[in-house]
């Protein structure tokens, strides 16, 4: 019988270089700058092994910027789960503690689930599900089976053909489908949406609880969000130079560094850019509540019969969500604007949301 195995994952992300700083940072200096973080991560995780222990296997995914093929997932249910993957690249690293989250009796989840881009243009962690997630990865299928010929990002992608997958049965087996599946379907609408010049086109297609973070090879730049609702934990921390690191859980927090300087990722918001900015794409639970029950007490002011005002309910509540929604979170980032930077130009303690510091949970 299968045990509960916690997981978790930390992603680093040096600050971008200039053009001429980048020419003096060696990538030996930069990768060296990589691997000690994702020791101080593996260290801490005491029944790992340093990554610098791992030195011929770290050298030939740090080139690729993937896992090399003998470290590939094999069947959790013959009890062989690999403790940890890691991806580096020249200017930011990722390593992940793979778990199982028992999600009913005997029905396990593989989490977090890590993926790279066949191409290496990009790697993402996510742990959670999507709701939608059938509806999403036979769109991608049938989107990389007509831009394969155009693009080979996706042409040799074996995880386009796992929305059969879902027709699958087994507990583990199925979610290391639906885990690959996941990750390869996210990252690939992220992809999508970057040609297109918009990534939050992604983000409005998610139905689910999820925390993710992408790091963007092309563009050397991370892109992290959290839903709406909370249920997935995300954690991020800016360093003095600049550097954005990420975290799942206290136990990915690299050994010397000092939890309370990092920070809760809020629900609904997500991370992106060279110079990491902080942006609200959707209402909270909380929001919506406090926003009907604000539009119920308008109702009650306003003038009128008691049908007419549960006419007028009806129909704001109909198209409450439609059309006051954009205009909402219009007005909550014009809130927020000046809050949004988590460069370096402030202290420590004032990076984040209001500015606030968090402790995580013991």
């Amino acid at each position: 019988m299968q045990d509960q195995q916690p997981g978790s994952f930390y992603c680093y992300v040096p600050k971008s270089p200039g053009p001429i700083v980048g020419l003096l940072l060696s990538r030996t200096k930069s990768e060296k700058l990589v691997h000690s973080k994702l020791d101080a991560v593996l260290n801490s995780w005491e029944d790992d092994n340093a990554l610098s222990s791992y030195s011929e296997t770290a050298s030939s995914f740090t080139r690729a910027g993937s896992l090399p093929q003998q470290a590939s997932l094999p069947s959790p249910s013959l009890g062989s789960l690999p403790q940890t993957q890691s991806y580096v690249y020249k200017h930011a690293g990722l390593t992940v503690k793979v778990g199982l989250e028992e999600v009913a009796a005997d029905l396990f989840r593989v989490k977090p689930y890590v993926y790279s881009a066949p191409d290496h243009s990009a790697v993402i962690v996510f742990s959670g599900c999507l709701h939608n997630l059938s509806e999403l990865a036979r769109r991608r299928s049938n989107h990389s089976a007509r831009s394969s010929a155009a693009s080979p990002r996706f042409a040799a992608d074996p995880n386009n053909a796992f929305a059969s997958g879902l027709e699958r049965k087994g507990s583990i087996e199925r979610s290391m489908d639906l885990g690959a599946m996941t990750a390869s379907t996210v990252l690939g609408l992220y992809l999508d949406g970057q040609q297109e010049g918009n990534e939050l086109i992604m983000l409005s297609e998610l139905q689910g609880e999820f925390a993710f973070v992408i790091y963007d090879n092309k563009h050397k730049q991370p892109f992290a969000a959290r839903d709406p609702s909370g249920e997935e934990c995300l954690y991020y921390h800016v360093s003095e130079d600049g550097a954005v690191s990420f975290a799942s859980s206290r136990l990915a927090i690299p050994d010397g560094e000092q939890p309370h300087e990092w920070r809760e990722l809020p629900p609904g918001h997500y991370i992106s850019g060279k110079v990491p900015k902080l942006h609200q794409f959707a209402l909270t639970p909380e929001q919506l509540v406090m926003r009907e029950m604000q539009q119920e007490d308008e109702l009650d002011d306003s003038s009128g019969s008691g049908s007419l005002r549960a006419a007028e309910g009806a129909a704001t509540r109909r198209r409450s969500l439609a059309l006051d929604a954009g205009e909402e979170l219009h007005a909550l980032a014009a809130q927020l604007q000046t809050r949004t930077s988590l460069d370096n130009d402030s202290s420590v303690k004032e990076r984040g949301v209001d500015g606030g510091l968090f402790t995580l949970d013991m």
